[in-house]
């Protein structure tokens, strides 16, 4: 894991949407109706400060005409003092492989005395909650 902070990106000459995905410490596949659900969930249990800020990226193509992009909304909020990445596929074509793939590839985090990949979807969002309830990173 990276271990800059995102102000230190910034200097860097990032952008405030990529320092956010660098510096992040958990990804969370979530729907923003499911995001509703965890927030209503934990947020008696968790620190919760949501980040109105976001980004869609195009993260590649489902063929090679370039005519099917798969496009990726990334959402933040900060959890305990962490920042969480909810991301969900926004795009009429899905690749879920691609698009782990991608998280995994560019901002490869990990907890658990780095065992395993920071990556839950809505309904084990549990796994994030206990990693920063413990402080696992």
């Amino acid at each position: 894991m990276n271990m800059k902070t995102y102000e230190e990106w910034i200097a860097d000459g990032i952008t405030s949407s990529e320092a956010k995905l660098k510096t992040s410490v958990f990804f969370v596949e979530a729907t923003r109706c499911e995001q509703l659900y965890i927030w209503s969930e934990w947020k008696e249990r968790l620190k919760w400060k949501e980040d109105g800020s976001g980004v869609g990226i195009c993260i590649g193509h489902i063929n090679k005409q370039k005519t099917k992009p798969v496009w990726v909304s990334f959402g933040f909020a900060e959890l305990n003092g962490k920042r969480i990445c909810f991301y969900d596929v926004t795009s009429r074509f899905c690749d879920h492989t691609m698009v782990e793939d991608y998280i995994k590839s560019k901002y490869p985090v990990k907890y658990d005395n780095g065992t395993r990949t920071a990556m839950c979807d809505a309904m084990n969002f549990h796994l994030c909650a206990n990693a920063i309830q413990h402080n696992e990173f």
